[in-house]
């Protein structure tokens, strides 16, 4: 990326899970936009990602009670990939782990941490992108997803969610 260290701010998670309800997730988003004035959130999904290969399987399941924390933490994804079934059966891997990335972009956009940055930031305020790294070759994919303050110049803008 043609960084030095402590050029990059990394948070990581399962599957890029964003709930506004995640404390821990939220407690790094206010440092990294308060005291590093982060400018640019990515959030970063990849091929083949077990999170959403869990959550596939999951959702060609009966729903059952989420006993075990990872069925917890699944839950969003799970109900994701089967709002993305239709007649002809359950998403790819591909499209689920593309469509969980702009659900995690548009999760962090609605943050109040994330409007609380643009408030106080204003047209300077963090940007959100949200990319696709295969693994089976190392290029990264730009989803064309990128969103930022309101106020900001024109740009890319959210894709509307599709499932």
């Amino acid at each position: 990326m043609g960084s030095t260290p402590g050029d990059i701010f990394v948070h990581r998670g399962i599957a890029n899970l964003y709930t506004p309800g995640d404390d821990s997730m939220n407690a790094v988003l206010m440092i990294a936009l308060i005291n590093f004035k982060v400018k640019h959130i990515i959030v970063a999904g990849h091929s083949n990602c077990v999170g959403c290969q869990t959550a596939l399987r999951s959702s060609m399941l009966p729903p059952v009670p989420e006993t075990q924390a990872i069925q917890r933490y699944l839950k969003p994804l799970t109900q994701l990939a089967r709002a993305m079934t239709t007649e002809d059966g359950p998403p790819s891997l591909d499209l689920l782990v593309e469509e969980n990335v702009a659900q995690q972009v548009r999760n962090l956009l609605a943050s109040q941490v994330v409007q609380d940055d643009w408030k106080r930031r204003g047209q300077y305020g963090v940007t959100v992108h949200g990319w696709v790294y295969q693994l089976e070759n190392g290029t990264i994919r730009d989803l064309g997803i990128s969103q930022g303050p309101p106020d900001s110049k024109p740009g890319k803008k959210i894709l509307p969610k599709l499932f």
